[in-house]
């Protein structure tokens, strides 16, 4: 297997709420749990920034969203926690003219809502993506049947998620792009990563259950479909986040909501990889580059 983070460094020093980081972000471990279900078409395109994105579309005016959570073990932002909103989407016409030019559409995932449970994650995802996320708790748990995640912000319930882990189905990883807004410019982004993804179609003992939150009322008003379409894992993923390219100026804000400051709580149980010992990471074996 190629080393996927070769030439990363040395890289780009930025510097967010005071502190430096280098770029490409590097995850040398973490985990993944989606579920995709349907929602109404009208609804999900009205969350879209520009009149160029298009949601993919689905029967009966339906179209597609992730709720997806992910623990990151061990990177160069350290280990933290993330739940997102991801709606999956093109950007451009798919018109003859286009395709005998060689110009395909851009796809990708936006990111319309994302909660971390670490300043890092979230001033340096902001910052430099522009990717709209806030500070939240979320907590990993695992069971017999499936892995749970529940995700809250100072005590108020945003979402509790159930993945099951009967997944026969292993490889075909779906494209890993993202789409966000930073300074009024959209922003693609194509990351590289490795790992075995295991998809289960329409699994019945999945569940989503809404909290009392506003970002609970955002995806409420999506209409999910009752069962997902698919769910799908990562239990060892590897990852290189680079930066993003600007592909449209002058778009709308996604600025989502916004939370406070207060940290939030990354809680694992034994059912999940866990940080390593501090000085014992590979993330900390790559010291920040001089710049």
């Amino acid at each position: 297997m190629a080393d996927l983070f070769a030439n990363t460094r040395p890289g780009k020093i930025v510097r967010f709420g005071g502190k430096p980081y280098e770029l490409p972000a590097l995850y040398y471990k973490d985990q993944s749990f989606a579920l995709i279900y349907t929602a109404d078409r009208d609804a999900v395109q009205a969350l879209l920034p520009s009149e160029k994105l298009k949601v993919l579309p689905a029967q009966r005016g339906r179209t597609m969203v992730g709720i997806a959570a992910f623990n990151y073990v061990d990177s160069t932002l350290g280990s933290y926690g993330e739940m997102g909103i991801v709606v999956p989407c093109r950007h451009g016409e798919m018109s003859i003219g286009n395709l005998l030019r060689g110009k395909r559409p851009l796809s990708g995932n936006l990111m319309a809502q994302l909660t971390v449970t670490s300043h890092p994650a979230r001033d340096v995802g902001k910052g430099e993506w522009g990717y709209p996320k806030f500070l939240g708790d979320i907590a990993f748990r695992s069971d017999e049947e499936a892995y749970e995640i529940e995700v809250g912000e100072a005590g108020t319930n945003i979402l509790t998620m159930r993945v099951p882990k009967r997944a026969p189905l292993r490889g075909g990883k779906m494209p890993l792009a993202t789409f966000s807004v930073l300074d009024g410019n959209l922003v693609h982004t194509v990351m590289h990563e490795q790992g075995e993804v295991r998809r289960a179609l329409f699994p019945k003992k999945a569940s989503l259950k809404l909290g009392d939150h506003p970002v609970s009322k955002l995806i409420e008003q999506l209409d999910l479909s009752p069962v997902p379409a698919f769910s799908q894992y990562y239990l060892d993923r590897q990852m290189v986040l680079p930066a993003g390219e600007i592909v449209e100026r002058g778009v709308r804000p996604l600025d989502g909501y916004q939370g406070g400051e207060q940290p939030g709580v990354h809680s694992l149980d034994e059912g999940f990889a866990q940080p390593p010992a501090p000085g014992t990471g590979k993330a900390e074996q790559v010291p920040l580059s001089q710049g």
